[in-house]
């Protein structure tokens, strides 16, 4: 079934597990990602961004996807992620998405804030949810560069969430996009002032990657939304290239793709394993 982002966080954050936000380009992957979810009973986070609906027609995908949470036996949220255009996000809205996000981080705080809650009003009233971000995470995420981390400032936080009234803050407390980087820390003691501070779900970004303790702590202080996109891809990667290897003389793209969506689902049952969302919908 279709639901907005905030009763399926609120949830997670009260009994301390987290949902995967599974970034998907292609309705056999989002497939694959719902039949993992399914199959252990778990809440799910269906996101797309900007740049795969670009590629892919934005009405035609999307009125897709939201026909597939629909028919769900699990709650899922399908999630606009690091949305460009606000027009965009309201069009999304209007075909059935039921949570957004607009990435002004880079951007002013003043300017940040300003837009995320106009936003977040448009949202509100849709019956939907948003998420905010206050910081920096470093990385490339689709056509988005950020060369360098901006920690998040908890005041600051603090004073966004009030302000706009997002239903989960992403927070840049050592994390990026894209596979991890030799010297990358986790700053833990921050996240723990922030989540003391706010009280509500916070998503972690650029968590691909991360080690299973580091992320059972990040869990433990507070991270309820987890998005994985870069493990998906090198999963699905990674995948094609092996069944190619294997069958060389292969010319059929469904072969090789429902063995990448197979290898995916995989990917997917661990990390709902390690989140802790198993049995949780």
């Amino acid at each position: 079934m279709l639901v907005s982002l905030k009763p399926i966080l609120k949830k997670a954050y009260s009994e301390k597990y987290a949902v995967g936000a599974f970034n998907v380009s292609n309705t056999l992957f989002a497939q694959a990602v719902l039949e993992a979810a399914e199959e252990l009973n778990s809440p799910l986070i269906l996101q797309v961004t900007e740049k795969t609906l670009r590629m892919t027609g934005l009405s035609k995908f999307a009125k897709m996807l939201v026909t597939l949470c629909k028919t769900s036996k699990i709650p899922v949220a399908l999630h606009f992620d690091h949305g460009e255009d606000p027009a965009t996000a309201k069009e999304l809205l209007d075909i059935g998405f039921t949570s957004i996000m607009m990435d002004y981080s880079a951007l002013p705080f003043s300017f940040n804030l300003k837009k995320t809650k106009e936003l977040a009003e448009f949202a509100h009233l849709k019956g939907a949810s948003i998420e905010g971000e206050v910081g920096r995470v470093a990385g490339e995420e689709d056509y988005i560069l950020q060369k360098k981390i901006v920690y998040t400032d908890p005041a600051q936080a603090e004073i966004f969430v009030k302000e706009t009234a997002v239903d989960v803050l992403a927070v840049s407390f050592g994390n990026a996009h894209g596979k991890p980087q030799p010297g990358e820390k986790l700053d833990f003691e921050l996240l723990k002032t922030i989540n003391e501070r706010l009280k509500m779900p916070l998503a972690f970004h650029g968590a691909s990657g991360t080690k299973p303790e580091d992320m059972e702590r990040a869990i433990s202080l507070g991270i309820s939304k987890v998005n994985i996109d870069t493990d998906l891809k090198h999963t699905a990667t990674l995948a094609i290239k092996q069944y190619l290897r294997e069958h060389p003389d292969c010319e059929d793209p469904r072969e090789y793709l429902t063995y990448a969506a197979h290898a995916i689902k995989e990917v997917v049952m661990n990390k709902i394993a390690l989140f802790g969302s198993i049995n949780k919908a």
